[in-house]
């Protein structure tokens, strides 16, 4: 697997694909979720759960975030053409933080689009934060200071104090149950007084067959700009 993958890397067939966020009850899109898809040759899809265990294991995230930021920076300016109001969730891995390669040319290529900061959030696993140094600490205090904002993803218990101190924009926790836009009221509070709260995999319940399929949607328990 770990050969597919530098082969899927070197011939740039890492795909993006986005899944859109709504806000409730109006369901509109607000953001989308990039996620990552490798093509193989002959053609098949392998699903990003499916292959970023091994990338990581084999040291290849790196190189598939600076690959998957360069699209999403792509996809986000065709966007904001149309929406000034939607914005972009971009996963990476806090192994590319501390890469002497990758991460300068990716901090100069974000510094270089910093106008578009507003609309594209950098995600991190709190798993991942959690044992993070100061490499890390200053590759995030840089793109910081690009403007760009953070999400904590798969918080699904508060943040600690040094992942707090990094201050997150927004923190994903895993399932919200039954959404609505009192839902992130009544749950504790996951980080600073400033983060918005995102659940995925919300039930709706619903009546109407064409609504129904929100069902496969992540949205947006609260959030405040």
């Amino acid at each position: 697997m770990l050969a597919a993958i530098r082969n899927a890397i070197e011939a740039n067939r890492i795909d993006l694909h986005l899944q859109p966020i709504v806000t409730l009850p109006q369901r509109k899109v607000r953001y989308y979720e990039a996620m990552s898809r490798l093509r193989t040759q002959g053609g098949d899809v392998v699903l990003a759960a499916e292959f970023i265990s091994q990338a990581e294991a084999g040291g290849l995230m790196p190189k598939i975030d600076n690959l998957v930021v360069f699209r999403c920076v792509q996809v986000l300016r065709r966007l904001l053409l149309k929406n000034r109001e939607v914005g972009v969730f971009c996963n990476l891995s806090v192994a590319t933080l501390t890469d002497a390669v990758v991460f300068p040319q990716l901090l100069e290529f974000l510094d270089a689009n910093r106008a578009i900061a507003p609309s594209l959030v950098l995600e991190f696993t709190q798993s991942g934060l959690r044992g993070a140094g100061p490499i890390e600490t200053e590759s995030l205090a840089a793109l910081r200071e690009c403007g760009f904002r953070f999400l904590h993803g798969q918080c699904d218990r508060p943040a600690p104090g040094a992942a707090r101190a990094r201050k997150p924009r927004f923190s994903a926790s895993s399932s919200c149950g039954r959404a609505s836009s009192s839902t992130a009221a009544a749950s504790p509070p996951i980080s600073t007084r400033a983060t918005s709260r995102i659940c995925s995999r919300a039930s709706v319940s619903t009546s109407s067959p064409r609504r129904s399929k929100a069902r496969a949607r992540w949205s947006i328990c609260s959030i405040s700009m």
